[in-house]
């Protein structure tokens, strides 16, 4: 299942505006939280729910990417994901994607002549080279220092 949210309205970015930070401030309280968390919705009548606490941390990413006006999906770990589609989310070209499966820098399998990556291989990697780039902004902005360049 993958579920595609199109792009929100001017109204509803103002409403996703509106309430981002009160879900961060929920999503950030209830970080470490394993028990689950009982809100209470109303519209006609009174709903009470018992959810994961991990959800608030979902709608705080949903609730962003809406303030922004993004449209965006959410894709299940276990799905594969095409050469074309993990080259766009990467933000790279395919031929440079393929290269980097061909050097086993990501994972995938073959289908007939067709390359697949897994959504959880693909994340994995994503987070791995996100921690590599901000350990070296890091250190440029410790050179910056050291050499008194006004950072």
């Amino acid at each position: 299942m993958t579920a595609l949210i199109e792009r929100a309205t001017k109204k509803e970015q103002a409403i996703a505006r509106q309430n981002l930070p009160s879900v961060s401030r929920l999503a950030a309280s209830f970080a470490r939280r394993e028990e689950p968390v009982d809100i209470e919705v109303s519209d006609h009548e009174l709903v009470q729910l018992k959810l994961p606490a991990k959800v608030f941390r979902l709608l705080k990413s949903i609730l962003s990417m809406m303030a922004e006006g993004k449209a965006f999906s959410l894709i299940p770990e276990d799905s594969e994901l095409s050469t074309q589609q993990a080259a766009d989310m990467l933000n790279v070209s395919r031929p440079f994607l393929v290269k980097l499966l061909e050097a086993g820098e990501i994972p995938f399998k073959k289908v007939g002549s067709h390359r697949r990556i897994l959504m959880e291989d693909f994340i994995t990697y994503s987070r791995i080279m996100e921690a590599q780039r901000e350990k070296a902004l890091q250190e440029l902005a410790k050179q910056a220092q050291e050499l008194d360049m006004g950072y």
